[in-house]
């Protein structure tokens, strides 16, 4: 992978994105692991899962089968799922902090994909 000098600026080499060689090797498997303990390729997971498809089945409903932007209603999703590992608890749909949060990686991710995060 072609490194990326704003996020290397930012978390020094150690990120499992963009680390190279042994040190993503290291970061790997201590991900892995981690992830393993929380529940992840158990039942527990794949419960979150199914319970956050419920929750976004229900938001498509609510649309009244008006266009949407599926990306918004799956990056909530996939996001509440990753909380759900990672704090615990899922957020509501319209949570002002959670969508704040959205908004804040969208915008990094913008960036860093642009020229000026290159």
């Amino acid at each position: 992978r072609a490194p990326i000098a704003f996020m290397n600026r930012i978390v020094k080499g150690y990120g499992l994105a963009i680390s190279n060689g042994e040190r993503w090797r290291q970061l790997r498997r201590f991900t892995l692991t981690t992830l393993r303990d929380f529940g992840m390729g158990r039942k527990r997971m794949e419960q979150w899962i199914q319970e956050e498809s419920r929750y976004l089945l229900k938001s498509f409903e609510e649309t009244k089968s008006k266009p949407v932007d599926p990306l918004f209603f799956m990056s909530r999703a996939v996001s509440n799922v990753i909380c759900s590992l990672v704090f615990g608890q899922r957020f509501d749909y319209e949570d002002k902090n959670f969508l704040q949060l959205l908004q804040i990686i969208s915008n990094l991710m913008r960036f860093a994909s642009s020229p000026w995060g290159q």
